[in-house]
Order: structure tokens, then C-alpha cells, then sequence
């Protein structure tokens, strides 16, 4: 009985202690920089009603349409995340995985994605930064929304997002509504 308590209250620290740093890790969206000169970044934050609200009760037509599925590449060299995003965007995106950066560039070349979501550590080979940067070099994705998507939240990592073209910055761990209202900002941001 006194084993279960004590793995009981070790559950439900752990539980308080998830939702807590979920509350400070939120998803950051760059500035364009067609837009402005100088580089800065957007981050939602909890108490910010005016964005906040509005982002999550609000999307772009083209994502909640049932005839129209943005066309998506997830690139993740882990088979969980892949699988987790999946399931979170299965019903809104039509959604292709790859699992390191050659085989992204591979895709890219051989279709138009409307979307990238990408990993910055992809195990061996290129990076997620340097894929995303031979990506801006292809002339059809100039303009094709990023998103970074990764543990490693050190504005470093964040700049050099950033200077490889990236569009946002979602850290994980990352809930479903973190990932669907970086997406849709990012959409409505290129079709606005």
C-alpha cells in the first residue's frame, strides 16, 4: 500500500512537472525577412490574448478543407516522433516522412510540398539546418514554409534557423496544438 502511495504522489509530481515546462516551452515564428530589416522572432505566449486566442481560433481555409490537403513533409529520423506526427496531422495534411536530409532533398526535387516540418538533428549525414538551406536553393521553395522542430533550445540553434531560411522554431517536446497553430500561421503568414 505505501509502494503504491509514494509511486502515486511520483506520478502526479511528474504530471505537474510536464504541464509546467510545457507552459514555458512554446513554439517561436520568425519574422520575414522581406518584411523587415532587422531579424526578430515571435513567440505565443500563454497570457497574450490577442494573439493567442486569435491563432487558435482562427485557421486558413485551405487546412480545414476537406478537398484541399496541404501537401507536408515531416523530415525525422526518429520512427516515434514520425508516427507521433502523423497522428496529429493525419486527418488535415497530406503527409510524407523522410528520414534524413538526402532523402528530403530527394523528395523535394521530385515534388512540390506545400509544408516542410524539420528536425535539426537527423543522425548521420546533413543536419536539418544545411538540408534546409539546399532547399532555399531550389528556386520552387524559395518560398515554401520550414519549421524547425528540436530538443535543443539554445538561441544558437535558433539564429542559425533562422540564417538557413527557417520560417518558425517549435521546440519538443511539442503538443498537437503547438504543431497544427505553428502551421497555420505560417500558411496564412505566405498567403497573406
Amino acid at each position: 500500500m505505501v509502494t503504491y502511495l509514494l509511486q502515486t504522489a511520483r506520478d502526479l509530481k511528474l504530471g505537474f512537472f510536464k504541464q509546467y515546462v510545457n507552459m514555458l516551452i512554446q513554439p517561436v515564428i520568425f519574422d520575414s525577412k522581406k518584411k523587415r530589416k532587422e531579424s526578430s522572432s515571435y513567440t505565443w505566449k500563454p497570457d497574450d490574448n490577442t494573439t493567442s486566442s486569435s491563432l487558435q481560433n482562427e485557421s486558413p481555409v485551405s487546412v480545414r478543407s476537406e478537398i484541399y490537403m496541404p501537401k507536408t513533409l515531416h523530415v525525422e529520423d526518429n520512427a516515434e516522433i514520425r508516427s507521433i506526427v502523423n497522428y496529429f496531422l493525419r486527418k488535415q495534411y497530406d503527409i510524407n516522412f523522410a528520414e534524413d536530409g538526402y532523402s528530403a532533398l530527394d523528395l523535394v526535387k521530385q515534388e512540390i510540398f506545400d509544408i516542410i516540418i524539420m528536425d535539426i538533428n537527423l543522425g548521420e549525414g546533413i543536419d536539418g539546418i544545411e538540408t534546409a538551406r539546399q532547399i532555399r536553393k531550389i528556386d520552387s521553395y524559395k518560398d515554401v514554409p520550414i519549421i524547425a522542430v528540436t530538443a535543443n533550445l539554445s538561441s544558437q540553434v535558433r539564429d542559425h534557423c533562422l540564417q538557413a531560411g527557417m520560417d518558425a522554431f517549435l521546440p519538443k517536446p511539442f503538443r498537437r496544438e503547438d504543431l497544427i497553430n505553428t502551421i497555420n500561421f505560417v500558411l496564412e503568414r505566405k498567403s497573406a
